[in-house]
This record gives C-alpha cells, sequence and structure tokens, in this order.
C-alpha cells in the first residue's frame, strides 16, 4: 500500500466516523456491533523515515530499524479481531470504562457483541450467527 493510498484511506474513514457522530436528539435506531477482542490488532500506525523516505508500518514485525527499550507491541497494537480494534469498533478514544466518550462522539450504541474471532470471519462463526438471528427475530 503506498502513503498516498494510506492517507486516502484515513481520510475516508475520517469522514466515515464522523458522519456517525452527528448527534441525534431522537434516533429511530440505536446500534449493535459485533466484533472479536482477542487477536492482536493494528491500532495506531508509525512512519519509519529510511533514506530520507517515509514508510507506513501497522505491525511491529515490520520495523526495519526498531529502537531498543520501546514496546512496539504496545503501542501500536490492541485487543481487536486483526483488522479492527475494539477500541474503534466501540467508537472510543479509550478501552478505559472510566473514560467518558468525547462530548463531539455521538455514537448511538445500544449493546455489542464481542466474540473470539478474526475479521474475515467473524460471519462464519456460529456464535456469531446465532446472537445475529437471536437480534433480527426478537420484537420489541
Amino acid at each position: 500500500m503506498s502513503t498516498d493510498d494510506l492517507y486516502k484511506q484515513l481520510e475516508s474513514a475520517r469522514r466515515f466516523v464522523w458522519s456517525l457522530s452527528v448527534k441525534n436528539d431522537d434516533p429511530a435506531e440505536q446500534l449493535i456491533v459485533f466484533g472479536g477482542d482477542c487477536h492482536q490488532t493494528p491500532a495506531r500506525i508509525l512512519i519509519e523515515d529510511i533514506d530520507n523516505e517515509s514508510f507506513v508500518r501497522l505491525w511491529p514485525k515490520e520495523i526495519k530499524a526498531p529502537l531498543k527499550n520501546i514496546d512496539y507491541e504496545a503501542l501500536m497494537l490492541e485487543p481487536g479481531d486483526g483488522a479492527v480494534s475494539k477500541q474503534s469498533l466501540l467508537a472510543k478514544t479509550s478501552l478505559d470504562p472510566l473514560q467518558p466518550r468525547h462530548q463531539y462522539s455521538y455514537f448511538p450504541l445500544q449493546y455489542a457483541v464481542m466474540i473470539c474471532e478474526q475479521h474475515s470471519r467473524l460471519p462464519g462463526n456460529i456464535t456469531f450467527q446465532d446472537n445475529l438471528l437471536h437480534i433480527l427475530l426478537t420484537k420489541d
């Protein structure tokens, strides 16, 4: 992935998140999200400069010249499904349950279903399917 492609994807993600965070005082629906939370997942990128060229690193193992005494895994990775971090799925700036959501971050979450599964395998997971059918077939 080129740096230009990454910037385009990040801008697209920023706009998508912004569109979801516009507060609706009387939402017709609340969101239920499904995701994984037991696989290390990129949560922050590292830009590595090598020979005056910048390279985007999503995973600590991609870093060509790591600095000593820095825990890159703790800095770059968080629980998730390998593609989407739990923090991102929940639209939170922190996984600390005591830290309130930012005042401008509206996300009408009813609840989250967390499953120990990789991102691309979530739809085939029997627990995912069972919970989704329960939600879809429940009348309220």
